[in-house]
């Protein structure tokens, strides 16, 4: 199971391969310390994996000049296009927020 996990996949798709239910592997998490620490370790590994995966095809489509990816990255990254929120008083009765 802890192999599934590390690949990629879900919890729930990890107990169908191993033919046990979801129910199953939460008690194992609670009753065996050993199994739940090395579950999560491969969780964490997961995680990165999936992270390694998307930011791959994020330059991947920037590299096939994609807008909405270049936006995304610029918006997250660099401090000078990040998003800015403005923030209005509560809207009141007769009173709307001037406009930039």
């Amino acid at each position: 199971m802890i192999e599934c996990v590390t690949k990629g996949m879900t919890i729930t798709a990890t107990c169908k391969e191993a033919g046990i239910s979801r129910m199953t592997h939460t008690r194992w998490e609670d009753d065996y310390e050993d199994y739940a620490i090395c579950f999560k370790a491969a969780e964490y590994l997961r995680e990165d994996l999936l992270d390694d995966l998307t930011e791959g095809k994020l330059i991947e489509m920037i590299r096939d000049k994609s807008w909405p990816a270049i936006k995304y990255r610029l918006d997250k990254r660099h401090p000078k296009y990040k998003q800015r929120s403005v923030s209005h008083p509560p809207a009141r009765s007769g009173y709307s927020p001037p406009h930039p």
